[in-house]
């Protein structure tokens, strides 16, 4: 929802209907939203709460925005849902599919490069004493 305009900020009773008009929008078409507690409003107020922590979003004087140089990673985060929206509204967006496959390459280039993202090797819970990770089933790959 903030990626429709990113330079403007939104407050939040209007982010949160937004959120939860599409939220509505994706179960009717079939999508499986897990909703803690059952209620919409808890669940968007944790989502947003775990974006402004983690400095993806910034909140001030109840409007949010998206943060400084978090464009790519937000669209990073909604790429892995735009085929349900692009399913739930019948058709793609025009040019949507573009800027969200440029942000996720922009997103995966960006986090490799820092390894913001990443735990330290071994730190994963499912991460072996030699540093496989059972969560990767075999790949060879290592957290």
């Amino acid at each position: 929802v903030l990626l429709r305009h990113p330079e403007n900020p939104v407050s939040e009773p209007d982010l949160k209907s937004a959120i939860h008009t599409l939220m509505l929008k994706l179960e009717r078409s079939g999508a499986h939203i897990y909703i803690p507690r059952a209620d919409h409003d808890y669940a968007i107020t944790v989502g947003l709460r775990m974006l402004t922590l983690r400095r993806v979003v910034m909140a001030r004087d109840g409007l949010y925005a998206v943060a400084r140089g978090q464009l790519d990673l937000l669209g990073y985060y909604a790429n892995s849902i735009a085929h349900l929206v692009e399913r739930a509204d019948g058709a793609p967006e025009r040019g949507a599919g573009a800027r969200l496959r440029d942000a996720t390459v922009k997103a995966r280039i960006s986090t490799r490069r820092s390894g913001a993202l990443h735990p330290a090797a071994g730190s994963h819970p499912s991460a072996k004493a030699d540093g496989a990770c059972s969560a990767l089933r075999g790949r060879a790959v290592t957290c």
